[in-house]
């Protein structure tokens, strides 16, 4: 554009301000006679004022679909009302977990209905009871989540499972845990006052049932059971300690945090040998949580450089208990078995909270689940 150009599209771009009217500038771009970047270098219009005047919302919606608009365009055009974030999820340009992301740099995480342990029915007798201890943000829930999934959706029927003896909050807890691996979405942290159970069937190769109870309880609980103030309480004595069922414990590390969340675990152990609850554990499995961030570490190496005292208690106890108890299938007795896994939901970014789901580990601890629990 040449001087006088220049001149005559800034006294038409007052005209158009004061009417609300740019459709000299949207003639004159169809014609070629000016451009938008001439109108940008120029400072005639800013790009603000170029998105919401001269550009379809059509326009919009076709560069966000074909991916030429990043995140940062498309939350300034929802900051501007260009655009709004109905109209994108009606018109299926993005869905609500792509909005999340482009607007508030991360996908929402999904709450966990409260369920206190006063809401727990009866303990189901007979059962397999998995007990996920951990402390707050060591990845528990993704972990029985994946767990979870994996039996629930494994294109093999074989491993479907079979029933769901759960009421409703249980229910909702199922459901949630599911839908947390299919959108690839991370769980809520769960409150302090919150204790989930839910019973499923497995089904192994051979069509065996097991019948599993799933406990869950707030990272904060890892210390409540921890404290022997706590040992009386009757609802902890019948639910964890003096409950007769066999009993499956994973020991949750977070393999990114402090080694110091070792000891609590250690604390929760000690509690349960001075209850008793021991003798009824079939086995105990360390979870080395978020592994997907330790690429080239050993993770038996990692274990003992950093949690050796978890680990000489771990192995302490498989070596006390495993001729002490035992449940037997076809006459053969299943002593206390101890066990370290790596555990990752997937390759995860913290920054947006997105992960590819990757059932790799979660493949591992189940067949193990199966091999370590009674069948009928």
């Amino acid at each position: 554009m040449e001087g006088k150009d220049i001149k005559f599209a800034k006294q038409q771009y007052k005209k158009a301000v004061e009417m609300n009217n740019f459709d000299w500038f949207k003639r004159n771009i169809e014609k070629g006679k000016i451009s938008i970047d001439d109108l940008l270098q120029y400072e005639i219009m800013t790009q603000d004022e170029v998105d919401k005047y001269l550009i379809d919302k059509a326009e919009h919606f076709s560069n966000i679909k074909n991916g030429k608009y990043d995140n940062e365009k498309i939350s300034e055009l929802l900051f501007l009302s260009i655009i709004t974030e109905n109209e994108l999820i009606c018109k299926k340009i993005l869905t609500k977990d792509e909005l999340d992301i482009a607007i508030r740099g991360r996908k929402e995480v999904l709450p966990l209905p409260e369920m206190s342990i006063d809401d727990i029915p009866p303990l189901a007798k007979n059962r397999t009871d998995i007990f996920t201890l951990g402390v707050r943000g060591s990845g528990k829930s993704m972990f029985i989540a994946s767990l979870i999934y994996y039996a629930i959706h494994k294109d093999n029927a074989m491993y479907a499972i079979l029933s769901t003896n759960i009421g409703g909050l249980g229910r909702q807890y199922c459901d949630i845990m599911q839908r947390s691996i299919i959108e690839n979405r991370t769980l809520e942290p769960v409150s302090p006052a919150s204790f989930y159970c839910m019973t499923i069937d497995y089904k192994d190769e051979q069509g065996r049932r097991h019948p599993l109870t799933f406990f869950e309880t707030g990272g904060e609980n890892t210390e409540f059971f921890a404290g022997m103030d706590n040992i009386n309480n009757p609802k902890v004595r019948e639910y964890f300690l003096d409950n007769p069922n066999n009993k499956i414990l994973f020991l949750a590390v977070d393999s990114l945090e402090s080694p110091n969340q070792a000891y609590t675990l250690i604390r929760a152990l000690n509690l349960l040998d001075a209850a008793g609850t021991l003798k009824t554990v079939n086995a105990i499995a360390i979870l080395l949580t978020k592994w997907d961030k330790h690429s080239n570490e050993n993770p038996a190496e990692f274990l003992k450089t950093h949690y050796k005292p978890l680990y000489t208690v771990c192995k302490d106890i498989e070596e006390k208990y495993s001729e002490m108890h035992g449940f037997i299938k076809k006459r053969k007795v299943y002593k206390l078995k101890f066990k370290v896994f790596t555990f990752s939901v997937g390759n995860f970014n913290e920054q947006n909270s997105i992960y590819i789901y990757d059932d790799t580990d979660t493949k591992g601890i189940h067949d193990w689940l199966l091999s370590v629990t009674p069948y009928n």
